[in-house]
Order: structure tokens, then sequence, then C-alpha cells
């Protein structure tokens, strides 16, 4: 099994190799900033926010509309499926799609998810939650 997992490794930094000589520098610097960005933490956050109210909602902590859990649980499993529309070993673009679905997502489900966060934070944050640490 280990060796599987080498190999897996290999092959993905020889991608990752092979794609990074393609990709002017000012693409690679634009896209390095991008990484710090103050909106990629905020869908980050969000991922987290809606990741958790998942949980809550299917332990039977919390109550969302089934249209919510629909659109939430789509852009995450659109997140983590290995077949994209536009894949991931692309540089830059590969997760431009992904971010874009988790933020349509977020949109969506952004009713149901400031009411969680308001029941979450009225709780006097006593909760533990089982992804993000908040």
């Amino acid at each position: 099994m280990g060796d599987k997992i080498q190999d897996a490794k290999d092959k993905f930094e020889a991608i990752r190799a092979k794609n990074a000589t393609h990709i002017p520098g000012s693409d690679m610097r634009k896209a390095e900033s991008l990484s710090d960005s103050p909106d990629l933490q905020e869908q980050a956050d969000n991922l987290k926010t809606m990741l958790d109210m998942l949980k809550d909602t299917f332990v039977g902590k919390f109550s969302v509309s089934t249209e919510t859990i629909v659109a939430a649980s789509a852009a995450i499993i659109y997140l983590v499926w290995v077949l994209d529309a536009v894949p991931d070993f692309l540089p830059i673009v590969g997760f431009l799609d992904d971010l874009a679905v988790i933020a349509m997502g977020v949109k969506y489900c952004a009713k149901d998810m400031t009411k969680y966060e308001k029941w979450r934070t009225s709780d006097g944050g006593r909760r533990k939650h089982w992804f993000s640490k908040r």
C-alpha cells in the first residue's frame, strides 16, 4: 500500500513540476498573492461553517430546509469529487471552479448559514464542533 501512495505522490509532483514550467512568472506571482487573499480565507471559513451546519443538521441539533441541505451537499461533493468541470491538476484555473461552486453554495445557503451562526454563538461557545476550531 505504501508503494502505491508513494507512486501517486511521485506522479502528482511530476505533473505539478511539468505544469509549473508552463506558467509565466507573472501568473505564478498572481496566484501566490491570491493564496494570501482575505477573500480566500473567508471562503474557507464559510466552507467550515457549511460543514458544521450540515453536521448539526444531520444529527438533529439544527434544522434547515431540504434545498439548503441539497445545495450545501452538492457544493461539498463537487469540491471533493475527482471529476471536475476543470481538472484540479491544472494550475490556478483547476481550483477556481471549486472556489466558484463553494461561493455559489454559500450564496444560496447564506440565510440558513446566518441563522446557524446566531444559533451556534447563542450557545455560549460551549459546543465543540467536529470540523472547525471555533
